[in-house]
């Protein structure tokens, strides 16, 4: 079975879409369709429909990551926090997520986190291009960030951002679904933004056991109030409703924040 599944991580990974996405996510994913009796190029196929939803659908074809990098460097050379700001949010239009948070983005963090004094480390968990928010934020100056995305230049990308932002910590690539161990980091602030629909398309039950992997007494956690396509029925109230039992099982301590296309909870852990 082992050769089975190189053979279709070797083929999956091929396309030039998919080179980049964590090898761990590709094992994943392959090791839930290699018994399957379809044709291999049917496996190839849906292998990559899925790891396109959990991950390539949010940033396009084709991620501008030089350009975005050079932008962002001239203006952390130039000195000016509002050139730089703009160009973080230039950056963070390429990836839909964010791009959706854009409006509402400096607010969602500072009625979440009023007081970013009292952040020392965060944890970013499938954090996509959001820890480009920090350029907006007047956080400590020894702040430490880890970010974790299953993409590899993504990441590549963000530990070239942070020394501009005058950041500390690093971004590495984690398939949170199989290696959770990975943050296993003590944290003030674990982010976990849109992550448990995604997770949950990989395997049932990875985002509730993603909660007890992450050793912070902080998380914020959010929900999207609409699909990709803009598609609002309904969605978001399952996902609400699943999370609260969550919650109350553990005896968190909850706010809620609702915004134009996401629901938001900063949770407390006792």
């Amino acid at each position: 079975m082992r050769e089975d599944v190189e053979r279709l991580v070797a083929a999956v990974t091929e396309g030039p879409k998919y080179r980049a996405v964590s090898r761990d996510l590709v094992e994943h994913v392959v090791a839930a369709l290699v018994d399957m009796p379809i044709t291999f190029e049917r496996k190839i196929k849906l292998a990559r429909s899925k790891i396109h939803q959990v991950a390539g659908a949010y940033l396009g074809p084709a991620p501008r990551y030089d350009r975005w990098l050079a932008t962002i460097e001239a203006a952390a050379r130039a000195g000016d926090r509002a050139v730089l700001v703009s160009a973080c949010r230039e950056a963070m239009r390429g990836h839909a997520s964010t791009r959706e948070r854009l409006p509402f983005l400096r607010e969602l963090y500072l009625a979440a986190i009023p007081d970013w004094s009292e952040i020392r480390t965060v944890v970013d968990v499938g954090c996509g291009l959001n820890p480009l928010f920090l350029a907006e934020l007047d956080s400590r100056p020894d702040l430490e960030y880890f970010a974790y995305d299953v993409l590899g230049d993504l990441v590549a990308f963000l530990n070239g951002v942070f020394p501009l932002l005058g950041v500390g910590g690093r971004a590495d690539v984690c398939d949170v679904t199989r290696d959770p161990a990975c943050l296993k980091r003590p944290a003030d602030l674990a982010i976990m933004l849109k992550l448990l629909p995604v997770l949950d398309q990989i395997e049932a039950g990875a985002g509730e056991r993603l909660f007890d992997a992450v050793d912070a007494d902080r998380l914020l956690i959010s929900f999207p109030l609409q699909t990709l396509g803009g598609n609002r029925k309904g969605f978001g109230r399952t996902y609400e409703t699943r999370f609260l039992e969550i919650a109350e099982q553990r005896s968190w301590s909850l706010l809620r924040f609702s915004f134009a296309n996401e629901l938001v909870f900063l949770v407390t852990r006792g």
